[in-house]
C-alpha cells in the first residue's frame, strides 16, 4: 500500500471553522496531510496504541501519523520510531514548515492565475515512486502529485535531521537520481526559485484548459508543455530557476520523452525569453532617459 501525503486544499474557509483553526477564508485554507503507515494489519492493538492523531497550524494543517511497524521491530526500533513521530508534531519540523512554504506558493499562483473557483489536491508521493510533479483533472478542480524529493534537502540525509527517515522511502526508481538531487541544491536560491516554477507550470496546465482533455499528438503535447513553461515564466517570475533545473535535468537524467520536449530546449527557450526581458527593459530605460 502506498503511503502518500494528501494535501486537500478548499477554495474557501467559512464561519467558526476558519476562525478556530486561525486560517484566512480568502485563503487556500486547509491543508491536510495524512502520513498511511503499512503493515499495521497484523498487530492491531499495538498500532492502535502507537497510532497518533494530532492538530497542528501549518496554514491549518493536520499531520496524522501512523506508526510503521514490520514483524522484525525490536523494542529499540520501535522507541526510535516513537520519538520520530514526536518530532513530527513539532512546529520546528522542516517537513512542515516546507509544505506551509509550498501552500503559500501555491494560493499565491492560483489567484495569480485567477483559478480560485477551484479546488486544489495536493499529494505528495511518500513512497519515492514519482520522480517529476504531474498534474490533472478531478471532479470540482485538479489535483497536483510533487515527488517525495521535492520535500528534501541535502540537509536530511544528517541522521540528526528530523526529516532522515524518509529517506528510507525512497525507491530504487529514485535512488539513482540523488546525483541530480545534490547537484540541484549546490544553488539554493536557483534550487529554490525551480521549486517555484515547477509549481507555477503545473497550475498553468490548469489555467490553459489543458487537464480537460488529453493530447492527441506528441507535437501537441509538446506544444502544451512550451506553453505552461512560458506562462509559468511570465507569471512566477522564476524562469531562471527553471532553465537551471532543465541543464540540470539534460545532464544528469537524459531521458527522451513522448510527452515533454528535451530538458535542454526548454532550457535554451527560457534563457531567450530571460533575454527578451532584458532587453525589453533595457529598451524602456533608453526611451525614459532619452
Amino acid at each position: 500500500m502506498n503511503s502518500l501525503v494528501n494535501i486537500g486544499i478548499g477554495a474557501c474557509l467559512t464561519g467558526m471553522g476558519a476562525s478556530a483553526l486561525g486560517v484566512n477564508p480568502l485563503s487556500l485554507s486547509f491543508v491536510r496531510l495524512i502520513l498511511v503507515g503499512q503493515g499495521l494489519a497484523w498487530m492491531p492493538d499495538l498500532a492502535k496504541k502507537m497510532r497518533t492523531t494530532l492538530m497542528n497550524r501549518v496554514s491549518a494543517t493536520t499531520l496524522d501519523t501512523p506508526s510503521k511497524l514490520t514483524p522484525n521491530n525490536d523494542p529499540d526500533e520501535l522507541e526510535d520510531k516513537a520519538r520520530l513521530e514526536a518530532e513530527s508534531t513539532s512546529d520546528n519540523n522542516p517537513l512542515k514548515i516546507r509544505a506551509n512554504f509550498v501552500d503559500r506558493q501555491i494560493q499565491e499562483g492560483i489567484k495569480m492565475l485567477n483559478l480560485s473557483k477551484k479546488l486544489c489536491n495536493i499529494e505528495y508521493d511518500m513512497d519515492g515512486e514519482e520522480l517529476t510533479p504531474s498534474v490533472e483533472k478531478e471532479r470540482g478542480g485538479f489535483k497536483i502529485t510533487l515527488p517525495l524529493l521535492f520535500l528534501l534537502t541535502p540537509d536530511d540525509f544528517n541522521p540528526s535531521s528530523p526529516c532522515y527517515h524518509l529517506l528510507k522511502n525512497i525507491s530504487n526508481k529514485s535512488v539513482k537520481y540523488l546525483p541530480l538531487f545534490k547537484a540541484f541544491w549546490e544553488n539554493r536560491e536557483l534550487a529554490n526559485q525551480a521549486k517555484r516554477f515547477v509549481i507555477f507550470h503545473e497550475l498553468a496546465h490548469v489555467a490553459l484548459r489543458h487537464i480537460k482533455t488529453e493530447a492527441y499528438s506528441r507535437a501537441e503535447s509538446y506544444r502544451r508543455e512550451r506553453e505552461a513553461d512560458h506562462l509559468a515564466a511570465v507569471v512566477s517570475g522564476a524562469a531562471e530557476g527553471g532553465a537551471y533545473l532543465f541543464d540540470l535535468l539534460s545532464k544528469y537524467a537524459p531521458t527522451p520523452s513522448e510527452t515533454h520536449p528535451p530538458d535542454a530546449e526548454r532550457a535554451s527557450e527560457l534563457r531567450s525569453y530571460l533575454e527578451r526581458q532584458k532587453n525589453s527593459e533595457s529598451d524602456k530605460s533608453s526611451c525614459l532617459i532619452s
